[in-house]
């Protein structure tokens, strides 16, 4: 018998995000947002620096990648982000294995076709 067991984990990081702005955009007539995005301040042993988070533009740093998740309202025309962190250690075995598809599909065709040429003469 198997058991798998996924549980949360708290983790202290040895560095410091700040929000220094959250922009939103609603759609034109209506107060529902279109789409929101955090300008952060990361400030590890090398320095402050600057980021721009929003779809499909995660931040990505240490091993970990920020995205935009959500917002919450903390005032009147105030708001405040939420950012889903991710660590996928297994990565560059995705992308070896998506590599990997590709050229097997490529030799696959390449096959195929000198075959069909030689069946043709």
């Amino acid at each position: 018998m198997y058991k798998l067991e996924i549980d949360k984990e708290s983790l202290t990081l040895p560095y410091e995000l700040s929000l220094t702005n959250f922009k939103m955009d609603k759609d034109p007539g209506t107060n529902n947002p279109a789409s929101y995005e955090s300008f952060v301040q990361l400030f590890s042993k090398d320095g402050a620096t600057d980021h721009h988070i929003y779809m499909n533009n995660p931040l990505k740093f240490d091993g970990l990648t920020f995205y935009q998740a959500s917002y919450f309202e903390v005032g009147p025309e105030q708001y405040g982000s939420v950012l889903s962190v991710n660590l996928d250690p297994g990565r560059p075995v995705k992308y070896f294995g998506s590599l990997l598809l590709v050229l097997g599909s490529m030799w696959h065709f390449l096959i195929r076709r000198k075959n069909y040429l030689d069946f043709q003469h």
